[in-house]
C-alpha cells in the first residue's frame, strides 16, 4: 500500500525534491547522456543500493532503502512536515518543521 512521501507543486517537487525517495526517483529518470544525472545523486544511489535490509513492518516504507535512515524511521511512519507554505515531506530529516495533515495540504495545493 502506498503512502505520501512529498507534497507540493510539480515544479518544486521535480526540480528540488526533498524526500530521499523522491530524490532517487528523479535521479533514475533516463537521459540521453548516460553520464549525466539530474541532481548529481550518485552518492545517494550508492548508499541506497548498499542497504539490503528486509522490509520493516512498521515505520517509513522507504527505511530499508534510504541512505539517511535513522532509528525512528524504522519504528514509526513519519508525519507530514510542512517545509514551506505549499510543501510537505513525510521524512524525519525535516522534524524541526511543524506537522500538517494531508487533508490540510491538499486544500492548500488546490487553491
Amino acid at each position: 500500500r502506498g503512502a505520501v512521501a512529498e507534497m507540493g507543486s510539480v515544479d518544486h517537487v521535480i526540480k528540488d525534491p526533498q524526500h530521499p525517495y523522491t530524490r532517487l526517483l528523479i535521479s533514475s529518470i533516463p537521459l540521453p547522456d548516460p553520464d549525466l544525472h539530474w541532481g548529481g545523486e550518485e552518492e545517494l544511489e550508492r548508499k541506497a543500493m548498499a542497504r539490503n535490509l528486509p522490509k520493516a513492518t512498521q515505520g517509513c516504507k522507504f527505511a530499508n532503502r534510504c541512505p539517511f535512515v535513522m532509528a525512528e524511521c524504522e519504528k514509526q511512519q513519519p508525519p507530514l512536515y510542512r517545509t514551506n507554505e505549499d510543501r510537505a515531506v513525510a521524512c524525519y530529516l525535516y522534524k524541526e518543521y511543524p506537522t500538517v495533515s494531508g487533508v490540510e495540504m491538499a486544500n492548500v495545493l488546490a487553491t
